[in-house]
């Protein structure tokens, strides 16, 4: 905005020195108030204008978070399906492996005690050595 700033004595139509009445005051009186009002104009103008670059600057920026936030939600979209996949490729994976050392432990059952129990042989042995 500009140096000068609105003062509410500029809205008045005449300031107290003016306001001597007299034949030929009048002419005296209306250029005091056409001053007086041009000067308020200006002020207001230059006001407005002011208010109308900060609300352009407001607007882009509005327009630019908009954006952002868009793109923002696009991105955790993106990122939910993807935890979505990894939780079930890995609940998948969990589950066969499961399968997997199930169907090992059925089939070779008996040899895995018998490997076992060889083991605990073996560091018996060690241990007494």
């Amino acid at each position: 905005m500009s140096e000068k700033t609105l003062k509410p004595w500029m809205a008045e139509a005449f300031k107290e020195e003016a306001d001597e009445k007299g034949m030929f005051k009048t002419s005296k009186r209306l250029e005091q108030f056409g001053e007086n009002q041009n000067e308020y104009n200006k002020l207001v103008y230059e006001t407005i204008e002011d208010l109308k670059k900060r609300i352009v600057a407001l607007e882009t920026e509005q327009e630019r978070f908009v954006a952002l936030l868009k793109r923002c939600g696009n991105e955790l979209v993106n990122i939910n399906k993807e935890i979505d996949q990894l939780k079930l490729s890995s609940k998948l994976n969990t589950n066969s492996i499961k399968r997997i050392v199930g169907d090992i432990e059925a089939m070779c059952g008996d040899k895995t005690e018998n490997a076992e129990k060889k083991e605990e042989k073996v560091c018996a042995n060690n241990s007494s050595e």
